[in-house]
């Protein structure tokens, strides 16, 4: 887990020598909160965001949890806590994402950019060169998701979600990932002040007129949850599904997803 004690805490179950508790070792390599965190899948590796402007692979490694003769990309049971590779961005980091099969790990940064690291090269001492960086012309992304078919979803201060894809081992925006919009209603007297009312506890705006207004975007607040679906709702697949500090949870399908391919440019 993430902390603002600059310290990223690995717990495990300890059921040793008679021992019924929860323990946790520490990494220690941060001077700021950690943000994000994400495991790569395969190995005990973890992968952190943090606010003094870097992204880290570090070793997770314990012994006693996944015994000996464990293999990564970074060599056989590195060290706990050992740092593996480190990149400095020019904002706060705040997402980070594993591929399913592990070789990328994608980070996001609050200077709207999002980074993609080939582990593998990481691994090899490839330095910055194992890295590249998308600049967006949106605002800056705070959620990273991976899905199954190895696309990538990011959102955050961008409302609409967006999709990034490898074409040729070449990483690049496919679009904007859009929904379908309520439609708008004609508020009564009565309804609107009700709505000025909810707009004010849930918002602190009490305008009607900035009530009134509302984005072209499923959400109107900050994205702060992406999580893998593959299911479906209301009778239909969804993907993957949003959660934003407008109170909505978005379920989104296939569909949206083949719509935001059609902008894709290599």
């Amino acid at each position: 887990m993430g902390s603002g004690s600059k310290t990223v805490p690995v717990c495990y179950y300890d059921g040793s020598d008679g021992n019924n508790f929860w323990v946790s070792k520490m990494i220690k390599h941060h001077t700021s909160t950690v943000v994000s965190v994400a495991w790569h899948p395969t190995s005990p590796i973890i992968g952190t965001a943090s606010t003094d402007y870097k992204f880290r692979l570090c070793s997770a490694y314990v012994k006693s949890i996944d015994g000996k003769g464990v293999e990564t990309p970074f060599g056989a049971n590195p060290k706990f806590g050992t740092l593996l590779f480190e990149v400095e961005s020019h904002g706060w980091v705040t997402g980070v994402s594993f591929a399913p099969g592990g070789g990328c790990v994608a980070f996001c940064s609050h200077d709207s950019t999002v980074s993609f690291v080939d582990v593998a090269a990481a691994a090899g001492g490839a330095g910055d060169g194992a890295v590249s960086t998308l600049r967006l012309s949106e605002l800056p992304l705070s959620q990273l998701l991976f899905l199954q078919d190895g696309s990538l979803i990011g959102a955050g201060h961008a409302y609409d979600p967006m999709m990034f894809v490898n074409s040729g081992g070449k990483w690049a925006a496919a679009g904007t990932i859009k929904g379908k919009a309520a439609a708008k209603e004609e508020a009564s007297g009565i309804s609107a002040t009700r709505k000025m009312f909810q707009a004010q506890a849930a918002t602190g705006q009490g305008d009607l007129q900035s009530t009134a207004a509302k984005l072209d975007s499923m959400h109107q607040n900050l994205v702060c949850g992406l999580q893998q679906f593959g299911g479906s709702f209301g009778g239909v697949a969804a993907e993957f599904t949003s959660s934003s500090l407008d109170g909505k949870i978005v379920w989104w399908t296939r569909d949206e997803l083949t719509a935001a391919m059609k902008g894709l440019k290599l």
